[in-house]
């Protein structure tokens, strides 16, 4: 599957089946356990919210419409500056956090690759 490159965007214009997984995606969907998730997804769109928040504010509304006190942050060493910049504005919206880095106890590349 790689929706990127997808020039005909048939799925969303005429509503194609393009991985004959339709029946089964929704059936996904529809479980219980991702039923509420996806219509507090939905209601971000639907409420008008679409487009008019940032990714971040978006992840904080959906944190709130969870009641998800609390969250992880999984971050690259690269990126450390970021997820602490992360960190804050989540807490300063009263999400606690967790985080865990790519390095968390030491792995290396090479242990799990192989190389």
């Amino acid at each position: 599957m790689d929706c990127l490159s997808c020039s005909n965007k048939y799925c969303k214009s005429k509503g194609a089946d393009c991985s004959s997984l339709h029946d089964l995606s929704v059936d996904i969907y529809k479980s219980p356990e991702n039923k509420r998730i996806y219509e507090n997804a939905d209601n971000l769109v639907a409420d008008g919210k679409a487009g008019s928040l940032s990714r971040l504010n978006e992840i904080i509304e959906f944190c709130r419409s969870q009641n998800y006190k609390k969250v992880s942050i999984a971050y690259c060493f690269s990126m450390e500056k970021e997820a602490f910049s992360l960190k804050k504005i989540l807490e300063s919206n009263y999400i606690k956090t967790e985080s865990v880095r790519c390095t968390f106890n030491g792995f290396r590349e090479n242990e799990i690759l192989g190389n």
